[in-house]
């Protein structure tokens, strides 16, 4: 078997073997560390869920891309001592499914369009806002209240 090839009569097989995944991490004290981690999911995006491994060393839940098996993440040790991380099998990801975690406008902002209050508006920016209350097939408020956020944060920035 050095060949890595099982002969038969009738064929010859070739033998793949991978050793599982044994990854080793030495974490300093206070810190975050990226590493990539072996998962279930050869390749696509997934949820890592939130894991903690001992108490003040945990990986928080986050969106990952995954290729070949693995996955680009951070595990956080938030102790004051150096931690090692020993990883022996692969994580469970679960598929990315985009309708199960987006939110409605109305939640993310935690906004009732019926009750929006528009005081602090100026006059142009409130013109913009009023054909969406008279017909809001037609307008997007998100996409104006976006800009509205992003014109003030670059006014605060200046």
């Amino acid at each position: 078997m050095k060949s890595q090839t099982l002969f038969t009569n009738y064929a010859s097989i070739p033998i793949i073997y991978s050793h599982p995944a044994r990854e080793k991490f030495i974490l300093p004290p206070r810190c975050e560390l990226r590493v990539k981690l072996p998962v279930n999911l050869l390749e696509g995006d997934a949820v890592l869920e939130f894991k903690e491994f001992t108490e003040g060393v945990r990986m928080p839940t986050a969106l990952v891309s995954c290729s070949n098996g693995f996955a680009s993440t951070v595990i956080q040790n938030c102790t004051d001592l150096e931690q090692t991380l020993l990883v022996t099998s692969p994580f469970y990801v679960e598929p990315y499914n985009e309708n199960k975690y987006r939110k409605n406008t109305k939640d993310l902002l935690g906004l009732d369009e019926q009750t929006l209050e528009l005081i602090h508006l100026t006059e142009d920016r409130l013109n913009q806002i009023l054909p969406y209350k008279r017909n809001p097939s037609k307008y997007n408020l998100f996409d104006l209240l976006t800009y509205e956020i992003i014109k003030a944060s670059k006014v605060n920035d200046t």
